[in-house]
């Protein structure tokens, strides 16, 4: 009797040992759980790209990274078919010329006075009224000697007209023509919308937009690829992108997921955390789902990869759920039932149960009781 309890045992003893080798037991047990599954995202944004109008040299006149205001002037380009530098050079010799016209007529301000304005007109008017006065009081010689006196008047008139007052109005029609040039050849490039500048591109702005959800669908997103460019070049060629404005308080995101998963349930409409490549936790909503593995979310909070990024690995998490809690790898499928292996005095039992949520390792399901033992 007693080899016969030695052999019982021993027989126990082995089989234990042979689970505790291969498998481990697991007691079901409540608790929270945060459920999450890893995927990629591409980021739609409302952002709009301002090219340069002409071919020419182009002055950057905000930082990067800076909240520009709607209307901002944000750089300028000078047109590379137009010499401003020599018209430059010329507007700074039409204003020292004018100033020495200026002066010189400062220093002959009272013999000049005579010839001007209201001095001018009254003069005429007092002669002609004279030649007419000496006329009717029959003197004849006194309209000859007022003529004479009228012919010098208006050649010293015609002297001032001649030095001063003609290549002082030519000299000003130059300047405003050669100002009009300058005008026309900088071109004032300002912020279409109020956001945050970049000059970084990846050329698929007018792509991923929030008017072509619907396309954007059907992209596949995992193996699509995208590339930065760095448009902040000191010339610009015709029609070339100069920079971009973002707006940083909303945008969206194509999230292409497993939807076999248990956190793939009811979650159009609910709240999410979008975990980004930075480790910064993104709050979100799942507005729509799409179709072929794709839900499309919407954000309206700043993060630090928003300006530049254009596809990204992401995590996506829900809000924690309770309930019993058991390890993912326990979960196994039997004749097309989920279930997991239940620890029975008298063996193993196999037990469907259903999945709520879970994440990498853990998940809540329902069908357990607490403290159950679980063969993992």
């Amino acid at each position: 009797l007693f080899v016969i309890c030695l052999l019982t045992i021993l027989v126990i003893s082995i089989g234990y040992r042979g689970i505790g080798n291969n498998k481990k037991i697991y007691t079901a047990e409540y608790g929270l759980l945060k459920p999450s599954i890893e995927g990629h995202g591409i980021i739609i944004r409302n952002e709009k790209v301002v090219k340069s109008p002409i071919t020419g040299n182009i002055t950057y006149i905000i930082p990067e990274n800076t909240r520009v205001r709607k209307g901002e002037i944000v750089a300028e380009i000078i047109d590379a078919s137009i010499d401003v530098t020599s018209i430059e050079k010329r507007l700074k010799q039409i204003e020292k010329e004018i100033e020495e016209l200026e002066n010189n007529y400062e220093s002959k301000q009272v013999t000049l006075n005579k010839y001007t304005g209201i001095e001018r007109d009254s003069k005429l008017k007092d002669k002609k009224e004279q030649i007419i006065n000496a006329i009717s009081d029959g003197d004849l010689s006194g309209p000859i000697n007022y003529k004479d006196e009228l012919s010098d008047y208006l050649e010293g008139k015609d002297n001032v007209d001649r030095d001063f007052y003609e290549p002082l109005a030519d000299l000003k029609k130059e300047r405003q023509t050669l100002i009009r040039e300058i005008d026309m050849a900088a071109v004032k490039l300002t912020a279409p919308i109020s956001g945050i500048l970049s000059y970084k591109l990846d050329n698929f702005e007018e792509i991923f937009n929030t008017t072509n959800f619907e396309e954007l669908s059907k992209l596949d997103i995992k193996d699509s690829n995208y590339g930065i460019i760095n448009y902040k070049t000191p010339q610009k060629k015709i029609d070339e992108p100069a920079f971009k404005i973002v707006d940083n308080f909303e945008w969206y995101m194509i999230a292409e997921i497993d939807m076999s998963t248990a956190i793939s349930g009811d979650i159009e409409g609910k709240s999410t955390w979008i975990k980004m490549p930075s480790n910064e936790r993104v709050k979100g909503k799942i507005i729509e789902l799409l179709g072929d593995n794709k839900i499309l979310i919407k954000g309206d909070e700043h993060f630090e990869d928003l300006i530049f990024a254009r596809k990204v690995p992401i995590k996506i998490e829900k809000e924690s759920e309770f309930g019993i809690i058991i390890p993912v790898n326990a979960v196994i499928l039997e004749d097309g039932r989920t279930g997991v292996v239940i620890k029975e005095a008298r063996g193993k039992k196999f037990r469907e149960i259903e999945i709520l949520c879970e994440n990498e390792d853990q998940a809540v399901v329902t069908g357990l009781k607490r403290w159950e033992k679980i063969i993992n």
